[in-house]
């Protein structure tokens, strides 16, 4: 047996018995075995196969010689990493190095520690805090998230919402107290009906006496006021009988002159009382002829009542318009 190229001679007797020499020039061609040791991301092709799994590979073939030939491929295979992460935050999240503060779905691309391309996927839900704001105007006292409030103020309630973030909600309170108040009014039944606020005097309904009225303001407090009203009867003699009364401008925006015409001419002891809509008294003026000029610059704009009096007689209610 020859495993190697080269010339051989072969020494023998033939069937003449004489000496004989055989030369064999001889060329031994080998297979061919070649190995592979490669390392991959995700695949790869060798003698026209695909290979996605790290392994040892033969791949048997003929070489050029003609003889039977085995290559092998030691093979390591590394494949990118995806992970996804599905995460709920209050405000923010960073991930990455970068600040997310909306919901969505994000890409972050990467080679990983085998040198692969990769990709990580956040699905992200970004829940906020709830900030309310409350601005109210009420009477005496307000109930907000359990406690009771008396002061105006600003206040703050912190608290966790539905979705688990820090929240914080704000009052802007202010707290309008009732107000009560007395006052004195006289007036004749011919000026029946009179109106207080809400409250209207009907004649052969009302007398003298004390009454209490309430008279809700914008705020929606009650003032009360303690009224103590006198009702005159006018007799047919009875010199307010004898007076007219007539007011201008009105409305007006700062002075108003009262007119009075009375037949007996008698001023002296006759007093202009001025009153508020709620029959507060405000200010009196002596009257000295047939013009008195009030000033109501003073006072805000609103509704009065002007009265004309000659010691316990009414002689004329009217209403003024202060702009």
């Amino acid at each position: 047996t020859y495993t190697e190229s080269g010339t051989y001679a072969y020494d023998y007797e033939n069937d003449k018995g004489c000496a004989s020499a055989d030369t064999l020039h001889l060329t031994v061609n080998y297979g061919t075995h070649n190995v592979l040791d490669t390392t991959v991301c995700e695949s790869f092709v060798w003698n026209n196969r695909t290979y996605t799994e790290s392994g040892t590979y033969a791949y048997d073939y003929e070489n050029d010689k003609g003889c039977a030939s085995a290559d092998t491929l030691h093979l390591t295979v590394n494949h990118g990493t995806h992970n996804v992460l599905d995460t709920t935050v209050c405000e923010s999240f960073v991930w990455n190095n970068q600040t997310y503060t909306e919901s969505g779905t994000y890409a972050y691309d990467y080679e990983n520690d085998k040198g692969c391309a990769s990709a990580d996927t956040l699905h992200l839900t970004v829940n906020h805090g709830t900030h309310n704001v409350l601005d109210t105007t009420v009477c005496n006292s307000y109930e907000w998230n359990g406690e009771s409030y008396t002061v105006s103020g600003t206040y703050t309630y912190d608290y966790d919402n539905e979705t688990g973030c820090v929240s914080t909600d704000t009052l802007h309170l202010t707290i309008s107290e009732s107000v009560t108040i007395e006052a004195y009014l006289t007036i004749h039944d011919s000026d029946l009906p009179y109106t207080i606020g809400d409250t209207t005097f009907r004649p052969g309904e009302v007398q003298s006496g004390d009454y209490t009225i309430f008279l809700p303001n914008e705020d929606g407090c009650d003032t009360i006021l303690t009224l103590h009203l006198t009702v005159l009867e006018t007799g047919v003699n009875d010199h307010v009988m004898n007076a007219s009364m007539n007011v201008y401008p009105n409305p007006t925006q700062d002075k108003v002159n009262v007119q009075l015409k009375m037949n007996n001419e008698r001023f002296s002891g006759v007093e202009i009382q001025l009153y508020d809509m709620y029959g507060k008294w405000l200010n009196t003026w002596k009257v000295s002829g047939e013009i008195t000029e009030i000033d109501l610059s003073p006072y805000a704009a609103s509704v009065y009542f002007i009265k004309a009096v000659d010691g316990q007689h009414l002689l004329g209610v009217r209403k003024i318009v202060r702009q």
